[in-house]
C-alpha cells in the first residue's frame, strides 16, 4: 500500500479549511435572504458567480492546454539531442539541486530526467495552488467591497 506524502495532505487539509470557511459564510446569508423572503434572489445570484466562474476556469484550462500542447508540438525534435558528457553532467547536478535526486556520474540521457511520479505529484501541487488562489480570488472582503 502507498504512503500519501505529508505535503499532499496538508495542501488538502488547507483545501477543505478554505471550503468548510466559505460555507460558514455563505449559510447566514443565506438564511437571511430566505427570512426576508427573497431566498430567489441569493440562489439566482450564487448560479450566476458560480456559472462565471465555472466558465472562465474551463476556459482558462483549454487555453492552457492548447498552449502546453503547441509549446510540446514545436519542440518535439529538440528533445532527442545528444550532449557530450560535460554538459550532461552539468544537467544531472542542477537536477540533484532542484529535486533532491543523486547525481550519477556515468553519461546517458534517460537518468537526467525525473520520474513520471514526480511529474505527476509536481503537476497535482501547481493545479491545486491554482485552486486555492482561484479561492482567495473569489472571496470578498471583509469590508464588502
Amino acid at each position: 500500500m502507498k504512503r500519501i506524502p505529508f505535503g499532499f495532505i496538508i495542501i488538502m487539509l488547507a483545501v477543505l479549511w478554505f471550503l468548510f470557511q466559505a460555507v460558514v459564510s455563505i449559510y447566514p446569508t443565506i438564511l437571511w435572504f430566505g427570512n426576508l423572503g427573497f431566498a430567489s434572489v441569493f440562489w439566482i445570484n450564487f448560479k450566476a458567480k458560480l456559472l462565471t466562474a465555472l466558465v472562465f476556469g474551463l476556459l482558462f484550462f483549454v487555453i492552457a492546454g492548447l498552449n502546453v500542447a503547441i509549446s510540446r508540438w514545436l519542440t518535439w525534435g529538440s528533445r532527442a539531442v545528444r550532449r557530450d558528457v560535460e554538459s550532461q553532467l552539468n544537467i544531472k547536478r542542477l537536477i540533484s539541486q532542484l529535486f533532491g535526486e543523486p547525481a550519477g556520474d556515468g553519461p546517458g540521457i534517460t537518468n537526467v530526467t525525473p520520474d513520471h511520479g514526480r511529474e505527476i505529484r509536481t503537476s497535482l501541487f501547481w493545479a491545486l495552488g491554482l485552486l486555492v488562489v482561484a479561492v482567495f480570488m473569489g472571496r470578498r472582503s471583509p469590508s464588502g467591497r
